[in-house]
């Protein structure tokens, strides 16, 4: 598994399109993540090797579907331990993030590290109003997208 290929220095991705080349036969499965927004510029080495054992069919791509509502709940009633939250809490981080993953664990874990929502009497509680966390834009998740801007 290899991920992030993206920031792959390029001797590194010259040589995973080295070996998905070979001639002989290997039992070898790659499977590489990385970001299409990042890639899709011009002259990217991994664009263009991505280019080139797909049209020899060396390669496949699987393009992930953003979450659901309900994915991005079940998500969190695993990460806050079965416990009781406010309903509409999963609607909140849904509509913060558009379902990509990495966003949703990143406002979740900003709402429990600023205590924007709070574990009382076994069940979780929101500290602040809902037009409050509207508003919430984790300083890491910030720093990502003006990096993509």
């Amino acid at each position: 598994m290899c991920e992030d290929l993206q920031w792959c220095d390029h001797s590194s991705l010259e040589l995973l399109a080295y070996t998905a080349q070979r001639r002989e036969q290997a039992r070898l499965l790659v499977i590489g993540t990385y970001r299409p927004a990042e890639v899709a510029e011009r002259g990217h080495p991994l664009r263009m090797i991505i280019q080139e054992l797909q049209g020899r069919g060396l390669c496949e791509g699987l393009h992930l579907a953003p979450l659901t509502v309900n994915a991005v709940e079940q998500y969190m009633s695993e990460r806050l331990a079965g416990k009781a939250f406010p309903v509409e809490l999963p609607q909140f981080v849904y509509r913060r993030t558009n379902g990509n993953a990495l966003f949703m664990v990143n406002v979740i874990e900003y709402c429990l590290q600023q205590r924007l929502i709070v574990e009382k009497g076994g069940k979780w509680e929101l500290q602040e109003s809902a037009a409050v966390l509207e508003a919430v834009i984790p300083d890491r998740l910030r720093q990502m997208i003006e990096a993509q801007v």
